[in-house]
């Protein structure tokens, strides 16, 4: 990668529902947090906890951001998620400059 491309942050989560995940992904946008929330799924996630293991059907989002508002999001997925402990991923990516400036553009 070239000085010519530019930071921008990924956060994913899951979610027991489409509803939940269209209604984080909305709330994310509305609030400017995130530029773009991807939704994807159903997926299948095997898991244990609390000693049990747990096989069920939930969806995946994908949020981009910038790094000056990457606690603010983290932050609303925890104060709204309906998990106990919920999943919450963060990525730094390098992007092209026109794509980076779109993300800013729309979360500031």
């Amino acid at each position: 990668m070239t000085d010519s491309f530019f930071w921008i942050e990924e956060v994913k989560t899951t979610l027991p529902s489409l509803a939940a995940a269209e209604q984080l992904a909305a709330a994310l946008i509305e609030n400017r947090l995130a530029a773009c929330v991807q939704i994807i799924g159903p997926i299948k996630s095997v898991y244990r906890w609390q000693g049990v293991v747990n096989n069920d059907t939930e969806f995946s989002i994908s949020c981009k951001t910038v790094a000056s508002k990457l606690a603010t999001l983290i932050d609303h997925i925890h104060s709204v998620h309906p998990y106990e402990l919920p999943e919450i991923l963060c990525t730094r990516w390098q992007a092209t400059p026109a794509y980076a400036n779109w993300v800013s553009e729309q979360v500031c």
